[in-house]
């Protein structure tokens, strides 16, 4: 090989001037944070000054104080010089520009603040020139292609491989993860060509990993996890020995070693162990269920419990819960009644008259004076029923141990103001004379005819009287009654017929009407 170098100086200075290199401008970054970015500290732990040298050139050199330099980075067009705040001078030199000898800074130099200092220098220019050299292609192909190429233990890249080299020979040598590597001797003569392919094989196998009596365990190899549940099979794995873990909740964790080999699939299978006793819980009904404070269901209930002690727990309106403590243990099972009891209470129901019906929430208990006992504790919707009064609902709270008393008069009917449109009218009801308009008295529940006589004319209706309500002031009007004249050959059962006629007619003023 020949090799002829020519340097070529050029400079804006004298070339007599021994020194190439001087300061253009010397000034502070104010808004420049890349000290602060960059985050060198000098040897007492502080964030150094950072200056940069703008110099087109390269193969500088940098000389600090008696605090030194920490540290000199190149980048495009210039040179990152860290060094420690409170530094003075800085010395610049060139194995061809010469040195600028301890330059003294212009201004202090603060803690992580950033500086620029623009150098004029003479220029360096180099002309390489090579000889022809022989040559020749190297191919290299591999199956499975991918795989890292090392010539003479150096990477090349990844085949499939083409590079043209000097002739000589090569040591080669082919990796790829999880096959075996392959290696040898190639030769590049005049001929200009040399084509290899080269087969792997593989350095890796498989496991299928099986779980029982359940499945859906989590799989781990080495400690990472797979992603995968049993039964499954894993991706590749290197040949060798692995560590296969499997987990499954309510069952103990189960650990193996499995040899992997050469293009193989391994099977191993786990008998898994239970964590838990198969719980089976019965109570009324209604009764909540409960296990370490929280609901699992109504009357009964039949689940995995894990090995320990635990609380179980039966709770039922009006009842004292049924509380229990039991230690689990694994794969047991385990069958429970529990019985909240109830708690009572009692009650007296006196009624004014007697014989009044009494149902409590819907059932009938017998009649009064009655003492109900063994009343579930709770409030209570207690109903009063006699043919001919009203009707009375009250809620009475029972409490533990303790006698309540309802005690109530039934009412027969409801007070009632009975009038006219005058006063002195004679009334009657259900035919017996009651006074004269206006009149209040006491209805008992039911239908009753009301009526008024005025002289010769009389009026009626019927009226309802209810538990709910109705009229509580009836008023009877005699309307174009009052302006009748009977004549002596009319008969009481005509007149009665007439009345009744002429109390249902409206006056009117003339004009057209519809009826109906």
């Amino acid at each position: 090989m020949r090799l002829l170098i020519g340097i070529i100086l050029l400079s804006w200075f004298s070339l007599a001037e021994a020194q190439q290199i001087s300061v253009k401008t010397f000034r502070k970054l104010e808004n420049d944070l890349s000290a602060r970015t960059e985050n060198r500290l000098d040897q007492n732990g502080d964030v150094c000054a950072l200056i940069k040298v703008v110099v087109p050139e390269q193969g500088f050199y940098f000389d600090g104080d008696g605090n030194g330099i920490v540290t000199v980075e190149r980048k495009i067009g210039e040179y990152w010089v860290f060094i420690p705040y409170g530094s003075r001078y800085l010395t610049v030199k060139h194995d061809n520009l010469g040195v600028l000898r301890a330059y003294a800074y212009p201004e202090r130099i603060e803690k992580a603040c950033v500086y620029e200092l623009v150098l004029t220098t003479g220029r360096v220019h180099t002309v390489v020139e090579e000889a022809e050299l022989q040559s020749g292609w190297l191919i290299l192909q591999s199956e499975p292609s991918g795989a890292d190429v090392y010539l003479d233990d150096k990477l090349q890249g990844t085949t499939p491989f083409q590079k043209k080299l000097l002739l000589g020979k090569y040591r080669y040598r082919l990796e790829l993860p999880l096959y075996h590597s392959a290696a040898g001797v190639v030769e590049l003569t005049e001929e200009g060509r040399q084509q290899l392919s080269v087969p792997l094989s593989p350095a890796f196998g498989y496991v299928t990993v099986r779980t029982e009596p359940e499945t859906g365990a989590e799989i781990m190899v080495d400690g990472e996890e797979s992603g995968l549940k049993t039964n499954a099979t894993t991706a590749r794995l290197s040949s060798g020995v692995h560590r296969i873990t499997v987990k499954l909740d309510m069952y103990q964790p189960q650990v193996k070693e499995v040899e992997v080999k050469d293009g193989d699939t391994t099977v191993v299978a786990f008998t898994m162990q239970p964590n838990f006793a198969e719980l089976s819980l019965s109570a009324p009904d209604s009764a909540e269920l409960y296990i370490d404070g929280m609901f699992v269901g109504k009357g009964k209930y039949r689940g995995r419990l894990m090995e320990g002690l635990h609380d179980l727990e039966a709770r039922q309106a009006s009842h004292r819960s049924d509380k229990r403590q039991e230690l689990i243990s694994a794969g047991k099972s385990v069958e429970m009644i529990l019985q909240p009891r109830p708690i009572y209470g009692k009650l007296d129901v006196i009624t004014t008259p007697m014989d009044a019906e009494v149902w409590i929430d819907n059932r009938s208990y017998g009649k009064t004076p009655l003492t109900v006992t063994d009343l579930l504790i709770s409030n209570r919707e207690v109903e009063l029923r006699k043919q001919g009064y009203a009707s009375v609902r009250r809620t009475v709270k029972i409490e533990e141990n303790k006698l309540q008393t309802l005690q109530e008069t039934l009412s027969s009917g409801r007070s009632v103001t009975l009038q006219t449109d005058r006063e002195g009218d004679i009334l009657y009801v259900d035919g017996k004379r009651i006074g004269v308009s206006p009149q209040k008295l006491e209805l008992s529940y039911g239908i009753h005819t009301i009526r008024a006589e005025r002289g010769e004319q009389h009026t009626e209706k019927e009226l309802e009287v209810t538990e709910t309500g109705g009229e509580s002031v009836v008023t009877l009007g005699f309307g174009l009654l009052s302006g009748i004249r009977w004549s002596s050959s009319v008969t009481p059962k005509q007149k009665e017929i007439l009345s009744r006629l002429v109390g249902n007619m409206v006056q009117v003023e003339g004009g057209r009407f519809q009826m109906g």
